[in-house]
């Protein structure tokens, strides 16, 4: 099992596309990772009680950016699921920030599915002040949180550069030496197209 992990906008989705195109199962459709596959139940930004079940078939690769409670690297070693591999996509803190702020800013509130509108914690200059005060402090204590489990469980992550990884491609090349380079390559072309 691959996991991808990450705070949220530091590049979990384009790694999970990346892992995809280059022949992992992730639980979603050969075209696209948006088309979830219900039998396979691949996670792509919450995972809920069906990761701790044995009796479904999971995916090969599995993303959760929230980090929020214990991670899903928690959830794989104590069900005996030694990942393969761990990526963990990193961003710096004030892009991080300015993308949540601007991402929550266009979103409606039917997006957030019925949870908390978070559009009203971004609509005045004195609530995105406040909102990314708190924010700054979740990542970091998210972070430290992560890099504890790893050393907790022994398991040594690939950490990858959001930007840097989509722009620079023998980074990241260098990064996800397990994967051939000609599949890296189809699998960029493919997220591009």
């Amino acid at each position: 099992m691959i996991l991808i992990g990450g705070y949220p906008r530091s590049g979990t989705t384009l790694m999970l596309e990346l892992i995809h195109y280059c022949g992992f199962d992730t639980g979603f459709s050969n075209d696209t990772i948006f088309e979830y596959k219900v039998e396979k139940k691949g996670g792509l930004e919450y995972i809920s009680d069906w990761f701790l079940r044995q009796d479904i078939i999971h995916p090969e690769a599995i993303k959760q950016p929230t980090l929020n409670g214990r991670s899903i690297l928690f959830y794989a070693i104590k069900n005996n699921w030694k990942p393969k591999k761990i990526i963990f996509c990193v961003r710096e803190i004030n892009e991080i920030l300015d993308s949540l702020v601007s991402f929550q800013s266009k979103r409606t509130p039917s997006y957030y599915n019925g949870f908390q509108d978070y559009k009203l914690l971004v609509d005045t200059e004195e609530k995105i002040i406040k909102y990314k005060e708190k924010t700054r402090k979740d990542i970091l204590a998210s972070y430290h949180k992560f890099l504890l489990e790893c050393a907790e469980f022994d398991v040594s992550p690939i950490i990858v550069k959001y930007p840097r990884y989509a722009l620079d491609f023998e980074y990241l090349a260098s990064k996800l030496d397990f994967i051939d380079k000609e599949k890296l390559k189809k699998a960029i072309t493919k997220i591009k197209e």
